[in-house]
């Protein structure tokens, strides 16, 4: 479920404002001749920053919602599997 579907103007143009932020960082990644150690810092910060504007599934079992744990998003089930 997006979350944006029910969000106000000032919220929508937030969004707006990330989107654009994040397809210029994406944009750089892409272009970039090499691959810096920074990457993963910032596809994470990109990943995370999406995913404040849906509703997370796990990506273990796809379920939702989910919460951030260990660098990945997991739903109940699978992070008590985990422990």
């Amino acid at each position: 479920m997006a979350r944006f579907l029910e969000m106000d103007r000032s919220s929508l143009e937030e969004f707006a404002n990330d989107l654009d932020e994040l397809l210029d960082d994406i944009w750089l990644l892409i272009h970039s001749p090499t691959m810096p150690m920074s990457w993963k810092n910032k596809l994470e910060r990109i990943r995370y920053k999406l995913a404040k504007y849906t509703t997370p599934i796990c990506c273990v079992c796809g379920e939702s919602p989910a919460r951030w744990t260990n660098d990945a998003w997991y739903c109940t089930k699978c992070v008590e599997v985990e422990k």
